[in-house]
Order: C-alpha cells, then structure tokens, then sequence
C-alpha cells in the first residue's frame, strides 16, 4: 500500500508539474556519468544488481509454506506476487524518472560511496535521503510531506524486519537441526534447534537472529564510532581498513553483502529444483498409481506457478540470472582501483556462506543427494513431499496422524523429537522431524 501510495503521489506531482507533456526529467533518456563507467554498457552492468536486490523477499513463500495450513493457500500468493512486484516497481520508477532528474545534487551516492572514489557522503545536500519520492518532494516545496513519508517508509522498513527476522529464525533453526551432537560445540549448535513446546517457536534461533546485527544501526548514531572501536581493539585490521572503510560504509558493506546472500538463496532454490525435475525424468517410468500425480503431462499434476508447462527454462534462465547478477557485483572497479569496501560488498557473504558449507560438510559427513535410477530413494523422497503438505493426506491418514507424534515417512531416525523436546507441537512438529535444512 505504501508503494501504491507513492507512486499515485509521484504521478499527481508530474501533472502538476507538466512533466508529463513538456520538457521533464525522464526526456533525458537513459544517460550514464562518466566519473562511475566508460559507457553505457558498463552503467547496465552496473544498475543490474541494485534493481535485482529490490526483488529480495520474494522466496520467503518457500520458507512459510512448511508452517501453512494448507499448501492450497499458498498457491496464487506464490503464483502472482514476483508479477505483481515486478508491475507495481515499474509504476514506481516510472513516477520516480519522472519527477527526478539524473543530475540532482539530492541523488545518494551508489553504495554509499563505495562505488564512487570522487564523492564523499559528507558532499551530498539535504535531504540526504535515499529515497527518490523523498527528493521529488523536497524538490517541490513539500518539506513536511516528504518527512511524513520518510517516517512512513522507517515504519514499513521496522514492519518488514519482523518477516525477515522470521526467516532468519527458520535458516538457522534449519542449518542447526542436523549438527551431531556428538561434542560440545556440536551441542551448543544444536540448542538453536531446540523450541519452545507451548508456541512451536525456536526460542535460541531467534534471539540469535535478532541480536546478530542488532548494533548495525547504531554505528551511524555518530560517524567514526566503528573506526574508533576498530582502532582500539584491533590496530592490525584499522590500519587495513582506515584508508577505505568508515562507519558509513561499514553498512553499506553489511547491507549489499546480505543482499547478495540472497542472490545464493535464489540460486540454490533454482539448482535444487533442476536437480528434482531431471531426477524425475530418470525415473519417469516408474512415476504410476500414487506417483502419476508427479508427472507433469498428465491431468493430476497441479502446478502452482504460471510458468509451469515451460519448465526447465525458467529454472535455468533463474540461475543464468543470478550468476549474471553476482558477476556485476564486480562493475564497482572496472573503471577504478580495486579496494577492500568495493570487493567486500559484493563477495564478503559468499566467501563466509562456501566456509560455513564447508564446515557443516565435513561435521556432517554427508556430500549432496544423489539421484540416480533407484526408484525407491525416489519414491521415499515424494512420500516425505506429499506428506509435508497437510492437503495432500487423506482424512482417514489426518485423522491417524492426530493420534500420534507427527514423524516424516521414513526418516532417519526415531528418537529425533525425544532430543528436540518437540512432543509438544504437533504442528511444528512438522517441520522440526522433516530436515528444515534439507528442504
């Protein structure tokens, strides 16, 4: 509603202002600035990643779906919000081009400054927003509303946080649920799986993430804070870090490199989902009677995307994307000296998520799935599928399970809600005995 309410005031500031019919700012076209490329081409690589971070969100679907009521319910929110994000951002920059021209002196700077070696933050005019609807505003005399709407826009972004704590919660309830805890570190790991048996919530996972980047906002309360704590306790890496890092950008660093994890997030959903689509082609032949709802071609099969009957070229072209995406992160210094900030922001989080994957491997002594012609690891993987979705059980097999503790087809192991202290919730029982971390 908040990006609906904008834009409708964008468009009624570009009639006022006659951007629609006469001489306005988006007659400029698509021009780029030579102090960041040596050309047009290099500007699109180097805007790509940021419009692509404004799309992050969109798979938190995949992480509600093990709690839903019914996967029924999650069908046409999954099959209509990347259009409906993607329709509603268009509108959006569109008011944004519009009302804001290309050369004001409002503009922030692109990864706050990170990307820019000429231009420093303490060179911007107020408002230094980053938010062009809170430019446009400003530019047109309504300082009052433009603070209005900047404080709606913290209101949103606090609101938002809660859904992003939720899944941050879930990841790392997910990553600690298969830790052995055949030693002390491995137990303390495990405790983050561990949930509160009255609300079904992982208590510890979700402290953690809380508290995890609960200082970040607070650097900027008074620039140098970081730098200054930097250089107390750990000379070394200030003397690294003084010459091109600074509270401000310590953020941005933060900000963009979380940003691209979840670049790893949509990749590894894409890869995931290529490897189940040609695992079933293997076996295709096997996929009858209880399985034939598998089979794409027959009547059964119950897509819940749009784009379903093209599938593997969306899987791919979702991965082809990503990689792309990950490799622009890199435009910050094909033109200009490469810095510790401009390679942090864009391959700070990978490097930490490939050692983290490593560690859990090897503590876990396990590869990746393998999916070969067998049949029967097929057919235990689909029955786990069917039975993660409460629609897709039978009532007579509903009722059955209501009776008992709640455990997927299968599964490794017996004593597992005993360890987790889950007994309690039923339905988060669910997702605690299935492998969070697995799905």
């Amino acid at each position: 509603m908040l990006v609906l309410g904008i834009t409708i005031v964008l468009y009624v500031m570009a009639a006022q202002k006659g951007y629609w019919s006469g001489d306005g700012p988006i007659q400029d076209g698509f021009t780029y600035n030579p102090t960041f490329t040596a050309n047009k081409y290099e500007a699109l690589c180097y805007v790509i990643p940021i419009i692509a971070f404004g799309f992050l969100g969109v798979e938190t679907f995949a992480a509600t779906a093990f709690e839903a009521r019914s996967s029924r319910s999650l069908r046409f929110p999954s099959q209509t919000i990347a259009y409906f994000t993607l329709g509603l951002y268009f509108l959006c920059l569109l008011g944004q081009c519009l009302n804001v021209s290309w050369l004001s002196d409002h503009l922030p700077l692109i990864y706050g400054g990170i990307g820019d070696s000429i231009t420093d933050t303490k060179d911007l005019m107020n408002p230094r927003s980053s938010s062009l609807t809170v430019i446009a505003l400003w530019d047109w005399g309504q300082k009052g509303l433009a603070g209005f709407l900047n404080g709606a826009m913290i209101f949103s972004v606090m609101s938002a946080s809660n859904t992003s704590l939720y899944v941050a919660s879930r990841t790392l309830y997910g990553l600690a649920l298969d830790v052995p805890t055949t030693s002390r570190a491995g137990r303390m790991l495990h405790s983050f799986s561990v949930v509160v048996p009255q609300t079904g919530v992982p208590a510890r996972a979700l402290i953690f993430s809380a508290m995890a980047f609960f200082w970040l906002p607070f650097v900027n309360l008074k620039q140098g804070y970081a730098v200054q704590y930097v250089s107390l306790h750990f000379p070394t890496l200030h003397t690294t870090l003084q010459a091109n890092t600074n509270s401000f950008q310590l953020i941005e660093i933060v900000q963009i490199s979380s940003s691209v994890s979840c670049l790893i997030v949509w990749a590894a959903l894409s890869c995931a989902y290529l490897r189940y689509y040609l695992w079933l082609k293997k076996c295709k032949d096997h996929l009858q009677e209880e399985y034939a709802q598998f089979v794409r071609s027959t009547k059964t099969y119950k897509p819940f995307t749009l784009l379903a009957f093209a599938q593997p070229l969306p899987a791919l072209t979702s991965l082809a994307g990503c990689l792309v995406v990950f490799a622009f992160c890199s435009a910050t210094w094909w033109n200009s000296p490469v810095t510790f900030s401009k390679v942090a922001i864009g391959y700070a989080a990978p490097i930490i998520l490939l050692a983290f994957f490593i560690i859990f491997k090897l503590i876990n002594r396990r590869l990746w799935v393998r999916t070969g012609t067998d049949f029967t690891k097929l057919s235990q993987t689909l029955d786990r599928l069917k039975w993660y979705k409460p629609d897709e059980v039978s009532p007579r097999e509903e009722q059955m399970e209501a009776t008992r503790v709640l455990s997927p087809p299968l599964a490794a192991s017996s004593t597992v809600l005993g360890s987790h202290g889950n007994l309690e919730s039923p339905k988060f029982a669910q997702v605690t005995t299935s492998g969070y971390g697995q799905a």
